[in-house]
Parts: structure tokens; C-alpha cells; sequence
């Protein structure tokens, strides 16, 4: 379970969306297809934010990747690019609480912006990086793991009890 990219977006009527702040892990690609990846995520940002109905969340497939957007009814967008085997809710979940956070950070200047990477999130390469692990960023998650290996240690001491 990885994340390649996650991204925070302005949907522009009429226009190509901006990119307002990205960050990569492209650790997992070899050195020559790097820029290539990179280029991918942020054809994947700009394609989901312009095509996507505000208000809305989506997941859509990008060759070996899940594209996921959530767009807000205010055009603010945030966009994540990861592996097949990443959990949905926690993704979403990421993309809510990052387009919150930038919104109070940015007070509202993301929405006169007009150039790619003009305005950053604090916040952003932190998320990357926790977010990497989703059983270790998601409570609901940890418990989860949790009941499941008490699950196992029960079954198996009954089983034990049995014989």
C-alpha cells in the first residue's frame, strides 16, 4: 500500500484546473522513470479536477494506480494517486481533512490563484509520509488490525483447549 502523490487542486470554469501544491513519493519507480511518473500524477490531478462535478468524490483507474478526488462545492479539490491496495475511506478521509486544513491555512487566497504550484501546504509532505502506512494513520484501521489478531489468538487457543 503506497501513495504516489497527493495533490491540492482548483477547479477553474472554462479553464485547465491549477495545481496549487503537490508532493511525491516516487522512491518506488527506478531513477529514468521518475519524471515520467510524476507527469503522469499530474496529468491525473489537473484531467480529474477539470472533468469532475463539484461536490463530488471519485476513484478512477490509472494504468496500475487509483486516481482519487475529492472536489468541493467551492472548486477546492485535493487529488491522491495510489496503488490498487489502498484503502478507500482512509484516502478520502485524508483528502477531506487536507482540503479543511488548507482552506483555513491558504484563507482563502487558493481561490484567486492561476499558477501551478503557487501556494503551499504546510502540511502536505507530512501527510505523504504518515499516510504511507494507513494502519498507523487510521484509528479505525489499528483497531481493526487489532480485533483481528485477538481473533486469531482466540481461535487458536480453543483450538489447542479442543484437543
Amino acid at each position: 500500500m503506497k501513495i504516489i502523490g497527493l495533490f491540492i487542486t482548483r477547479q477553474n470554469v472554462g479553464k485547465d484546473s491549477t495545481i496549487l501544491d503537490g508532493a511525491y513519493d516516487l522512491s518506488s519507480f527506478g531513477y529514468f522513470q521518475r519524471e515520467g511518473a510524476k507527469q503522469m500524477c499530474n496529468f491525473c490531478a489537473r484531467t480529474l479536477t477539470d472533468r469532475t462535478a463539484p461536490g463530488s468524490k471519485l476513484i478512477i483507474k490509472v494504468q496500475d494506480f487509483n486516481a482519487f478526488i475529492h472536489l468541493r462545492p467551492d472548486g477546492l479539490g485535493c487529488v491522491a494517486v495510489a496503488d490498487q491496495e489502498y484503502p478507500d475511506r482512509v484516502l478520502f478521509a485524508l483528502l477531506i481533512k487536507m482540503a479543511g486544513e488548507f482552506n483555513a491555512e491558504s484563507s482563502g487566497r487558493w481561490a484567486h490563484a492561476t499558477t501551478d504550484f503557487s501556494l503551499k501546504f504546510s502540511q502536505l509532505d507530512a501527510y505523504l509520509g504518515k499516510y504511507q502506512n494507513p494502519k498507523e494513520a487510521d484509528p479505525l484501521m489499528r483497531v481493526q488490525e487489532t480485533l483481528t489478531e485477538t481473533q486469531g489468538i482466540v481461535r487458536n487457543t480453543i483450538e489447542s483447549m479442543l484437543k
